[in-house]
């Protein structure tokens, strides 16, 4: 079996001898910045025809696709639910950068890269000096919009294993992200991950994260941002938590590997049973 999650590989299928040809697209590619994009484009839309089945983390990836490729399939991303659950076990200790921070502590983990709206960020620091703004990640964009402020905190990256204890640090989570092609269609991992920390929410309103209505909060620019932080925070006891971790349990990765085997198993025994290569 081949399953490429790059989308310019499909010079390879037919040739590893492989019975099923998978093409999972997690983002959309050609929208990143500093990438070749009309050379993408055309090997993605190869990758996509010639793919046994097609699998994608968002339904707009899926829409666009689907008229490449009938076999093609909308399956969200999942999260680990005991783990970041975690975050709620009053043995996870706080690490020690955030515990002596002012609250509240707004919190966000994940890659500084220029989909992240850090001028954003940075309004929202300035408007709530008393606010502890907590960035844990690594900086794959210019950041210094962020150094001004004295409750800013960049942390840096940091590994997965502690980012529960993070969590347990954290009052809120907010995915800041702009508004743009690459966003629209992004799925991002840290919604379920905040989610089954028990974290209340509030992120910019993407479609995949405007699912969660009624669990996240969804804003706009700095006045909208505030006020739903502020709103947030009221929301922030045990049994709120709890509830969230309690949505995500059916979100769970083992449930997506459940889904994504109902859609590969039947492909692949008919490859099988026919021993037929894969489409070249």
């Amino acid at each position: 079996m081949l399953w490429s999650f790059p989308p310019h590989v499909s010079r390879l299928l037919g040739r590893l001898d492989e019975r099923l040809a998978i093409y999972h697209c997690v983002d959309e590619y050609a929208a990143f910045s500093g990438v070749p994009r009309d050379v993408l484009i055309r090997l993605e839309a190869d990758m996509v025809r010639r793919a046994d089945v097609v699998l994608t983390s968002s339904e707009q990836l899926c829409t666009e696709r689907r008229p490449l490729n009938a076999r093609t399939h909308f399956v969200p991303h999942g999260v680990d639910v005991e783990h970041f659950a975690r975050a709620l076990d009053p043995s996870t200790r706080v690490p020690d950068e955030l515990r002596g921070l002012p609250r509240p502590v707004i919190g966000f983990f994940g890659q500084l890269a220029d989909w992240v709206d850090l001028p954003l960020v940075r309004a929202l620091a300035d408007a709530r000096p008393a606010w502890s703004f907590v960035l844990v990640g690594r900086s794959t964009t210019d950041v210094d919009v962020l150094r001004g402020p004295r409750n800013v905190h960049l942390v840096g990256l940091r590994p997965y294993a502690s980012l529960p204890a993070y969590c347990r640090g954290f009052d809120v989570g907010i995915i800041p992200f702009r508004t743009n092609a690459l966003t629209q269609r992004a799925n991002p991992l840290k919604l379920r991950e905040y989610l089954a920390a028990g974290l209340p929410v509030v992120s910019t309103p993407l479609p995949e994260v405007a699912r969660y209505d009624g669990l996240v909060h969804l804003a706009e620019g700095r006045d909208a941002y505030l006020a739903h932080i502020e709103a947030a925070l009221r929301e922030t006891s045990v049994e709120a938590a709890r509830r969230r971790v309690d949505a995500m349990r059916g979100e769970s990765w083992e449930a997506r590997v459940g889904q994504i085997e109902a859609i590969v198993a039947p492909h692949l025994e008919r490859r099988l049973a026919g021993a037929v290569p894969a489409a070249v």
